[in-house]
């Protein structure tokens, strides 16, 4: 429900990839099943009780799988929280974001490029470490006093289609 609340192409796509038959991917809905169903604690908000239940799939999920003899197969837990990973990790599981575990595969420099800047990981404590990808914008009235005091040109950029030096 997140991502198809916050951005409905990502979400578009996400199924697409689920319902290729191509591709190996299983959906698995952990509210009608009882070993994951998980009671929202008193006080507990939504988003809390979400990654509880998500961390409730994962270890799951992994005891399920070493049950049915599959030993070499383990279950990674990706999220950008923080929190969620640190408490996952606390109960025996494997998290990571999904920028460290795509930085472990072979040849990730192409996938890296598609990810997203993480923007959870640069709260908080860590707000002084930012690291910016462009300069920011000017407000409209700096702008103006650029304009007025020749520091700026304002008009119309034509560039060539023939050739970029023009």
């Amino acid at each position: 429900p997140k991502v198809r609340h916050r951005n409905a192409a990502a979400y578009k796509r996400i199924r697409d990839l689920i319902n290729d038959k191509g591709r190996r991917f299983f959906v698995f809905t952990n509210e009608h099943r009882r070993e994951t169903y998980i009671e929202r604690a008193p006080e507990e908000s939504p988003n809390n009780r979400n990654d509880r239940a998500i961390r409730q799939c994962v270890s799951w999920y992994g005891s399920h799988l070493a049950e049915s003899r599959k030993p070499d197969t383990y279950i990674v837990m990706l999220s950008d929280d923080r929190e969620n990973r640190d408490l996952a990790r606390i109960a025996g599981l494997e998290a990571y974001t999904v920028r460290d575990f795509v930085s472990s595969l072979e040849n990730s420099s192409e996938l890296l490029d598609r990810l997203a800047t993480n923007t959870d990981e640069s709260q908080g404590e860590n707000m002084d470490k930012k690291r910016v990808s462009y300069a920011e914008h000017l407000s409209l009235g700096k702008i103006q006093f650029g304009v007025k005091s020749g520091k700026y040109q304002q008009g119309t950029f034509h560039a060539s289609r023939e050739n970029y030096k023009e």
